[in-house]
């Protein structure tokens, strides 16, 4: 008769050594994906240096300076173009400005007063 505890101890040792070898795989796993997120990183760092010397070259003074003056009909502002705030017409009297903004937000003033002058039920509030 085969005693209970070698048996016992047989599986055990058995149960660990399939728990080391999973173990071992997943983290030869884990590293494989932790190499592939250091390559990915690399490259991207490449890919932002990259970038940093692109923007470097197109901002140059020297070549923006150049684009501008092929490009643009630019010319140095002459003395007679530099008024004073006092040389500028009047706005025609009964006219108010254009405000959209202003008009928008009286709106919603308007709606808000509203809605708070009325109870839910329609009633006036006491």
């Amino acid at each position: 008769m085969i005693r209970v505890g070698p048996l016992l101890w047989l599986a055990l040792i058995a149960l660990a050594s399939v728990g080391t070898f999973q173990l071992k795989y997943r983290v030869q796993a884990q590293e494989q994906e932790l190499t592939k997120l250091d390559r990915q990183i690399q490259h991207d760092r490449d890919a932002i240096q990259v970038l940093h010397a692109e923007w470097a070259h197109l901002n140059d003074p020297a070549r923006l300076s150049d684009l501008a003056r092929r490009h643009l009909d630019l010319a140095p502002v002459a003395g007679v173009q530099i008024v004073t705030f006092d040389a500028l017409p009047m706005r025609p009297a009964g006219t108010t400005p254009q405000d959209p903004i202003g008009s928008l937000l009286s709106q919603l003033g308007e709606d808000q007063q509203k809605t708070t002058s009325t109870a839910p039920d329609g009633s006036q509030p006491k």
